[in-house]
């Protein structure tokens, strides 16, 4: 998996995303692959910014390298929400035992890539459904006067 052409295009936040998902797999004492709870502030505390957290997410689902089983709810007031809840592939679950490997779908650095392209398009497009605009054109910047 390590020399993967999944693994040779996840970019720096999906790989600390993926490790945090480790460290939780770990932390559940290798048992609970598939109920793997890991929220945005945990993501956050691995050093990934929160506008990049759902990119990452997307890039790490196309490649095969994670499954989220549960999407959760965002908490609000009182209610403090559900973190989602991930599996890594090539582990297995107490369900199905064996790792289902989605990543080696990928047979090519550039299918690999595609395939990230195509998920953060995705997430691209839902956030401008949601704004439901779109994003405002920045201005030129000035000449130095000289």
């Amino acid at each position: 998996m390590l020399d993967s052409p999944a693994m040779k295009v996840v970019s720096g936040p999906a790989l600390k995303i993926l490790m945090r998902i480790g460290l939780e797999h770990l932390a559940h004492g290798g048992a609970d692959n598939g109920r793997l709870p890991v929220t945005y502030e945990d993501f956050k505390t691995a050093g990934v910014a929160r506008s990049t957290i759902a990119l990452a997410l997307a890039e790490l689902i196309a490649l095969g390298l994670i499954e989220r089983t549960d999407a959760g709810r965002m908490g609000w007031g009182e209610d403090k929400g559900r973190p989602s809840t991930y599996r890594l592939t090539w582990i297995g679950t107490a369900e199905r035992l064996k790792p289902t490997d989605e990543w080696q779908r990928h047979k090519s650095v550039e299918d690999a890539k595609k395939a990230v392209e195509e998920a953060r398009a995705a997430v691209h497009e839902r956030r401008k459904a949601k704004r439901g605009t779109e994003p405002l054109p920045q201005p030129a910047p000035k000449a130095l006067a000289g």
